[in-house]
């Protein structure tokens, strides 16, 4: 009975905390950062799925209309070598909020991005270069 007591004001506290919020508000901006997976296809060079990390700039032009800049960041280890990639992308999203003053906002964002080639990094100690290759013959 006590558990059963227990759930119910927990419910009750959860509903009480949603009742002040307001949902989206005109000239508001945000800081969103988040953590996500990126999952790969069995035809890429990619050993196993990796954490991503990215962070979200937004700024709400009206109740409706909001802006978004997003950066993601993922280093996956690829299959043929112990060689990591540094694998960034960016977009910028233009979102429409269909109900902004409810507690949950759906809504439609469009926009574009890209990925910049990335930069491999080794995970193995590189060995100096033999005496025959590194002398240089005149």
């Amino acid at each position: 009975m006590k558990k059963l007591i227990g759930f119910m004001v927990v419910l009750a506290l959860m509903g009480v905390t949603g009742i002040g919020h307001a949902g989206e508000r005109a000239g508001a901006f945000s800081l969103s950062p988040y953590l996500g997976g990126y999952v790969y296809d069995d035809a890429q060079p990619v050993r196993e799925n990796n954490l991503l990390y990215g962070v979200r700039l937004g700024y709400d032009w009206t109740d409706s209309l909001a802006t978004e800049v997003v950066f993601n960041y993922v280093r996956p280890q690829l299959k043929t070598s112990d060689s990591e990639l540094d694998a960034y992308s960016y977009r910028l999203d233009f979102l429409y909020n269909f109900m902004p003053r409810s507690s949950v906002v759906p809504y439609l964002a469009v926009g574009g991005g890209g990925e910049p080639s990335g930069t491999f990094t080794s995970t193995r100690p590189t060995s100096p270069p033999t005496p025959a290759a590194a002398s240089s013959s005149s």
